[in-house]
């Protein structure tokens, strides 16, 4: 093999590395697959066949030597433990709520509801009937997110007597005009 030939097949495997490393965090930032996850994935894909065009003799020496076999073996242990941990933060997320674990793991633990709180829930978990909360929010309020949250604490601690509607007062004013909702206060 000429050195060219072996020039141009180290930098063919250098840009798919460097693509693979800028396409993994891309997609571990973004979640998106869009042009430049496509394009990404589109280098490394070239980069690997331009190396095994240029050097098959290496190329075929990675997949079948020596260093191939324990490098898979490390491989296969590696994603083998981390789909381990994937699936047991699944099954711990899905079912966290049904085994009654609740972690409020902020710094400030705003997510701790007082006892208070809890005391009212767990009174309204006693009614024969469950209560109704309705909160008003635009579809473009930034907190609404976190009084849907708080809203789904609650109905925990209530053990699920406490259902919830978040309405749009824009989207159904007839229903903000039912419950008295005035814009900008009650």
């Amino acid at each position: 093999m000429s050195n060219n030939n072996r020039s141009l097949s180290n930098i063919a495997i250098s840009v798919a590395g460097f693509a693979a490393l800028l396409t993994a965090g891309y997609w571990f930032v973004q979640r998106e697959f869009n042009l430049y996850f496509q394009v990404g994935t589109g280098l490394i894909l070239i980069g690997l066949a331009l190396f095994v065009y240029f050097d098959p003799d290496r190329a075929r020496q990675i997949v079948a030597g020596r260093q191939a076999r324990y490098g898979s073996n490390a491989v296969l242990l590696f994603v083998a433990f981390v789909a381990s941990v994937a699936v047991i933060n699944y099954l711990v997320y899905q079912n966290a709520q049904t085994w009654g674990l609740r972690w409020d793991l902020t710094a400030d633990q705003e997510r701790t509801l007082t006892p208070e709180t809890v005391l009212t829930l767990e009174e309204i978990a006693a009614l024969d009937e469950p209560v109704v909360a309705r909160a008003f929010y635009s579809g473009d309020n930034p907190n609404q997110t976190r009084v849907k949250e708080l809203l789904e604490d609650y109905k925990f601690y209530a053990k699920g007597k406490l259902v919830y509607e978040i309405i749009d007062p824009l989207l159904n004013p007839i229903a903000a005009e039912q419950a008295g909702f005035i814009a900008g206060g009650m």
